[in-house]
């Protein structure tokens, strides 16, 4: 079994660190850089970025350093982040994810909500938490909970 565990992660390309870039440092980004269960599935979360300069300098109770957005391209090529997480306000997002393509990053997963714009090569996945709970909300109202 633990081969077959490790043959897995291979073929998913989790047999080694990934390296992830978190843009906001609000709540959520916060919450997220600081979740444990990432590491224990390679994933590193190695920075994160804001542009309110009281932000700035801070680190997350983890340990994670603040960086100004203005310097994603240069942290992120010298940390090698590969994956970027989206976790800022909508009206901010489809700024912050064209920043993330000119830093060549060719991976983001977006926690704002609407709809972001990518060019071919970068995989774009979205995390709608509104549409997550409706869809409980619905399955509640129909009796369908799953106790």
């Amino acid at each position: 079994m633990k081969d077959l565990k490790r043959h897995l992660r291979q073929i998913l390309g989790l047999d080694r660190k990934v390296r992830v870039a978190i843009i906001g440092a609000g709540n959520l980004g916060l919450a997220l850089a600081d979740y444990p269960g990432f590491r224990q599935e390679g994933f590193e979360i190695v920075a994160l970025f804001d542009v309110a300069s009281g932000k700035v300098g801070q680190r997350s109770r983890g340990g994670v350093p603040i960086h100004d957005i203005r310097q994603l391209k240069r942290i992120a090529r010298r940390d090698k982040a590969s994956i970027a997480v989206i976790a800022v306000p909508a009206e901010s997002a489809q700024q912050v994810v064209n920043q993330v393509v000119a830093a060549d990053i060719k991976a983001v997963l977006n926690f704002s909500p609407g709809t972001l714009t990518v060019p071919p090569a970068v995989k774009l996945k979205s995390v709608d938490l509104t549409v997550s709970l409706e869809s409980l909300s619905f399955h509640l109202a129909r009796g369908e909970g799953g106790d």
